[in-house]
């Protein structure tokens, strides 16, 4: 018979403290990767808004001989599954003053789906985040 300090592997209280140990790390592991993939999905949103901003700024200021001198003119676009808001707004004569927001809204720590009749419906926290653009623009006498 052999004694005791002959015997070879791991007893269960050392593989209890292994998996905890490896458990915690996991743990921490996918913590770590669904916040950066919503610091992804917020940064991309940020990078839309930027572009959209800056789009309809160039439209307004190509067209201002066409778009009078003041005026509110709302709108709504989806890209990639998300709804961004413009509210656009013109003012002064020679040169006009173009000022325009765009806002798009970020679930955190829930999820968001569409309804039958197109509007996204999410459930916990809603951040709302814009980006503007202004701008002049001068009509041609």
């Amino acid at each position: 018979m052999h004694g005791r300090g002959a015997e070879r592997g791991f007893g269960t209280i050392e593989i209890v403290v292994a998996l905890s140990v490896f458990s915690f790390v996991l743990v921490s592991i996918i913590g770590l990767l669904i916040g950066s993939m919503s610091a992804g999905a917020t940064a991309e949103g940020f990078s839309i808004a930027s572009n959209l901003a800056r789009q309809r700024a160039a439209q307004l200021a190509d067209d201002i001989s066409q778009r009078g001198a003041a005026g509110t003119y709302p709108s709504t676009v989806t890209v990639g599954g998300r709804r961004y808001t413009y509210t656009t707004a013109i003012t002064g004569t020679n040169p006009f003053n173009i000022r325009v927001e765009v806002s798009f809204q970020v679930s955190v720590g829930s999820a968001c789906a569409t309804d039958a009749a197109g509007n996204e419906r999410c459930t916990g926290s809603i951040r709302t985040y814009s980006r503007v653009i202004e701008t002049r623009a001068w009509r041609p006498l």
